[in-house]
């Protein structure tokens, strides 16, 4: 198996790395445009590989009330749903509190899981 090396500097107003021996140079606002793009990559992939416990972590948050979720993926959201009518252990734990909820099963509020809440920055007035 081949380890990948990976260097970052900057030189006169330019971001240089070098992967596996191999430089290459770009201005520094290209460089903010990879690795933002990187950084959404790395946490759609880290998503992926974390759905399970996405998913129970969201049913649990679902059956307990709350009124979000932790991520904006229709098939987590659905599985979310799932789990969170389904699962034995949060049957057990989290019973219904009251049969008659308005729009909701048991301690389920809603029949969907609302996406992960997003941040943004604003400037001061």
């Amino acid at each position: 198996m081949s380890q990948e090396h990976i260097q970052f500097r900057h030189e006169n107003g330019k971001v240089i790395f070098v992967f596996n021996g191999k430089g290459y140079s770009m201005p520094w606002e290209k460089a903010d445009d990879l690795s933002r793009a990187a950084a959404t990559m790395a946490r759609q992939a880290e998503e992926y590989c974390k759905a399970n416990q996405i998913i129970a972590d969201n049913a649990l948050m679902q059956r307990s009330g709350f009124p979000m979720g932790l991520s904006d993926n229709p098939i987590i959201q659905d599985e979310t749903i799932k789990e969170a009518l389904g699962s034995k252990y949060l049957r057990r734990v989290l019973p219904w509190r009251d049969k008659n909820t308005s729009s909701g099963i048991g301690g389920i509020k809603t029949r969907g899981a609302v996406g992960a809440p997003t941040l943004s920055k604003r400037a001061a007035t």
